[in-house]
């Protein structure tokens, strides 16, 4: 929609050597020398967010996750392994990450260093961006200390933010999708809680987040085994939110802030692929930016202070072709469908109208947007069931109301199993592991977004514009273009 993306990223805390790896990574920002002074590594760190600020990007930045500096000395620790004999599996990479700070002033000097340097280097277009405190903290995956626990390093979190530039906007708890008892507890506490730096009552906040996922699949690894047929549910994600808003809503001191549900997906599983579980699949298809446009669609209804949601991708080294893991490309950086729907969407702009439908019962739905400046008009339409082996075909007839040109020039994009599908082309091909020039040639042919057919010029008639019939395929996208011109 014109707008920049906003990129939301885990591990910009974490230790390691600095290198990516599947679904993490490491920044080593934070080092301790012999005596406990810290010291600070921004090599990493700036590498990223000048990457972000180059191609115009808003970053949401995760306050997590603990430096093994800032890890206790001595903590048990939940573990099936004996050190030095799990070959790749070190105590801090298994679960020292997820503890609470051994020093919570060591963690606040390290929060407003870090948005200190931040500022210095960006100025004042950080006002623009979010800090938020951890990722589902609710979850033993990511945390490993209590509520409360969560609540005091989220105080000296907020006091180091503001501290550097009381403008700079930090929220959270990042909490997913069964994390609403968390939220709950997080929300007293920044509204009538003992602030754990000031003594005071409440704490800052700016905005609230939290997570949805619409599948969980069993086994998320098959080793082999046959595995039933799961789809993601559209249902679960819209009850998930609707959950957390209804817990949002108890606070009416804060319904002034933006939601933010910054994980919003079909399904859960970064790291896994269709050769664990086949029903990963979705990720190659058509399938993927249907239902996220679907996810879309739906949200907007729900509540007017959802401002955004974002929708995790990841980059993965050393896998195999179109393995299904939830990214936007596959290897020699091919783009997977859902990719082509992101662009999509960006060509909506900002003015929404009204859509009456007759297709009452059947679950395809529209979003239809319109540029008065540039006089053009904007139809998304798509055709979400949430069983991917679904295989359907709806006649679809259109007529653009009250539409004050003259003539237009109609454009139509459409993603389903026969256009903007690389995946498709690449399975006909035999699945072959590794392509040759010809192969690498076509296939990136493919995912360029094209029109269903050449544009198509339009005298408009009393304000009104009847197309022709036209069939659109479940799990598919189409997107119609109404622009002005002379003739």
């Amino acid at each position: 929609m014109e707008k920049p993306y906003y990129v939301r990223n885990h591990n910009i805390f974490t230790s390691g050597n600095m290198l990516s790896y599947p679904a993490g990574g490491s920044t080593n920002i934070y080092m301790e020398d012999e005596d406990g002074r810290a010291y600070y590594n921004f090599e990493i760190i700036d590498k990223i967010y000048d990457n972000y600020v180059e191609h115009g990007f808003i970053p949401i930045i995760e306050l997590d996750f603990m430096p093994l500096d800032l890890v206790p000395d001595s903590k048990d620790l939940p573990s099936d392994w004996a050190m030095g004999r799990d070959v790749g599996h070190e105590s801090y990479e298994q679960n020292k990450w997820k503890l609470p700070p051994k020093d919570y002033k060591k963690w606040q000097q390290l929060i407003e260093i870090f948005a200190n340097h931040l500022y210095e280097r960006y100025g004042e277009q950080v006002q623009n961006w979010y800090f938020e405190v951890w990722n589902e903290p609710n979850l033993t995956n990511y945390w490993l200390g209590s509520v409360e626990d969560y609540c005091k390093l989220y105080d000296y979190s907020a006091e180091a933010i503001k501290r550097v530039n009381k403008s700079f906007k930090i929220g959270g708890p990042a909490t997913s999708d069964i994390g609403t008892e968390f939220l709950k507890q997080f929300l007293d506490h920044v509204t009538s809680g003992k602030n754990y730096v000031t003594d005071e009552i409440g704490t800052a906040i700016d905005f609230i987040s939290f997570h949805t996922k619409g599948a969980y699949y069993v086994p998320r690894r098959s080793y082999g085994h046959k595995v039933n047929h799961q789809s993601p549910s559209l249902a679960k994600i819209l009850n998930d939110i609707r959950s957390n808003l209804i817990v949002c809503n108890e606070f009416e001191q804060l319904n002034n802030l933006p939601i933010f549900i910054d994980e919003c997906d079909p399904a859960v599983g970064t790291i896994y692929g269709v050769y664990d579980n086949p029903n990963y699949n979705i990720c190659n298809t058509e399938y993927y930016p249907c239902i996220v446009a679907s996810m879309i669609y739906h949200i907007l209804s729900l509540s007017s202070r959802i401002q955004m949601i974002t929708h995790w991708s990841f980059y993965m080294e050393g896998k195999r072709l179109f393995e299904g893991n939830r990214t936007l490309m596959t290897n020699y950086n091919l783009h997977l469908p859902i990719l082509s729907g992101l662009k999509l969407f960006g060509k909506l702009k900002y003015k929404r109208l009204l859509i009456e439908t007759n297709q009452i019962h059947l679950p395809i739905f529209g979003i239809a947007t319109c540029d008065d400046e540039n006089k053009s008009y904007q139809l998304l339409l798509f055709y979400h069931v949430d069983d991917w082996t679904h295989e359907d075909i709806q006649s679809i007839s259109i007529t653009f109301k009250n539409i004050p040109l003259e003539n237009v020039l109609l454009k139509h994009y459409r993603i389903d199993s026969n256009h903007n599908n690389p995946y498709v082309e690449w399975v006909r091909m035999g699945k072959p592991d590794e392509l040759n020039p010809n192969q690498l040639e076509h296939l990136k042919h493919s995912q360029e977004l094209k029109l269903l057919y050449a544009p198509v010029k339009y005298k408009i008639e009393n304000n009104q514009l009847k197309l022709a019939s036209f069939d659109l395929p479940s799990h598919s996208i189409s997107l119609i273009e109404l622009t002005n011109i002379s003739i």
